[in-house]
């Protein structure tokens, strides 16, 4: 029920940003880069790529949107997050998943239903991608 209620935490917040496809893909990449990794051999190459990612990112965002000074910090506020549901996600069953992915996707559109006249409070998922 925690990682459930993350879920829907993290694609509120994103919803909420209106994050775009580049600023996730720097996210991603940022959170795959992950020096804090046990077993790792080469960290500082790994922690080189990371930040060259971080900065990116921050020089993206700062491009994109001038007029939203806070904007990458509360982007990388979500990374802990993202960490911790991944650590989480790792102790529920693989056949559990779909089930647990369908639930927080009928909270949001729920959500979508009921507030129709407010923001969403969920990323919307599109069939195109």
């Amino acid at each position: 029920m925690e990682v459930m209620e993350r879920l829907i935490y993290l694609f509120r917040k994103f919803h909420q940003l209106k994050i775009s496809n580049e600023e996730y893909a720097c996210m991603k990449a940022i959170n795959f880069l992950n020096q804090d990794i046990r077993g790792l051999s080469n960290i500082s190459q790994l922690e080189q790529l990371n930040k060259r990612y971080w900065y990116v990112c921050q020089d993206y965002t700062e491009y994109k949107y001038p007029h939203q000074p806070k904007r990458f910090p509360e982007i990388m506020m979500c990374l802990p997050e993202i960490r911790c549901i991944a650590g989480k996600l790792v102790n529920v069953p693989l056949e559990q998943l779909p089930l647990l992915f369908k639930a927080v996707l009928h909270s949001c559109k729920s959500s979508l239903t009921s507030y129709r006249t407010d923001p969403s409070p969920c990323v919307t998922v599109s069939s195109g991608n």
